[in-house]
């Protein structure tokens, strides 16, 4: 079978386009890597950029703790007094919206969710049905009491909160009244009823604290590109320590961002009874 015979310079042509092929191929490889690692810095830059002025606020517990003192028998709204717990000045139980992020925030709003029909007209502990004296009326978003009625605005808004490092004065939020007021009304008739055996009262204390758990406040807010933003938190709320000589409690709260993972923390609530005895119990809320 003979060869192919290709003359010297058809051999040089052949042997050239081949390298020119490879040569190609290489170019444009190098051209798709290039392009690519063009596309990853550009998105990188984006990024950056979007730091520069996005913002990121949270909520925080201005004073984790405060004191409550009331009369055994609430029917005016004044009845039942928060106050500060290093001494008796009258406190309004407030978030502190601060801002994590590197930009400003424009229009924060924050609503306050919860079931008003947990604070309800009457209370029933040993097969005994307790009036409360008091109820929400989701209608006014006011509660009424016997002889007086609270209400509170459940939205509250802030034109600008600025990053931490530039805020001189903090974007403060005020929890509504008309919910602590009538969380406490219930633990003070529970608590508040010789007529029911003290046993029975305990039993019902732990059986009422879950079901006002429901503070929930949906945060929501811009940056300066009109990007919007939402969060929702979970007000808890926690009577420490309650003394039923003195009339008072002390509440503890604290405000976390609700996740699908959100864990029960346990609590420890004593109860100080008529004779000076104490009860102590560990909730899981």
């Amino acid at each position: 079978m003979e060869q192919e015979y290709l003359p010297p310079e058809k051999k040089k042509n052949k042997s050239f386009k081949k390298v020119s092929d490879w040569a190609g191929l290489l170019r444009n490889f190098a051209t798709i890597v290039a392009s690519f690692i063009s596309l990853i810095t550009l998105f990188i830059l984006i990024r950056q950029n979007e730091r520069t002025y996005q913002p990121d606020l949270i909520l925080t517990p201005d004073q984790s703790i405060f004191r409550v003192r009331y009369r055994e028998n609430p029917i005016y709204c004044d009845d039942i007094r928060l106050g500060s717990v290093a001494d008796s000045t009258p406190l309004t139980v407030k978030l502190t919206a601060m801002n994590i992020g590197l930009g400003a925030a424009k229009d924060l709003h924050v609503t306050w969710q919860f079931d008003p029909k947990k604070i309800a007209d009457t209370l029933s502990i040993g097969g005994m049905t307790i009036f409360t004296k008091a109820h929400y009326n989701g209608d006014l978003k006011a509660l009424l009491f016997e002889n007086c009625f609270q209400q509170t605005p459940l939205e509250q808004h802030a034109e600008f909160c600025l990053p931490v490092n530039t805020e001189k004065t903090p974007v403060q939020i005020s929890l509504p009244e008309t919910y602590l007021q009538g969380w406490n009304n219930i633990l003070i008739r529970i608590c508040h009823n010789p007529s029911v055996p003290f046993e029975q009262r305990q039993e019902a204390l732990l059986a009422y604290l879950p079901k006002f758990q429901d503070l929930q406040a949906k945060l929501t807010y811009s940056d300066i590109n009109d990007r919007s933003y939402s969060k929702i938190y979970r007000v808890q709320l926690v009577p420490a320590f309650i003394d039923l000589v003195k009339q008072e409690m002390i509440i503890t709260w604290n405000v976390t961002e609700k996740t699908r993972h959100s864990t029960p923390h346990k609590q420890v609530i004593t109860l100080k009874t008529e004779d000076g005895s104490n009860f102590i119990t560990t909730l899981s809320l």
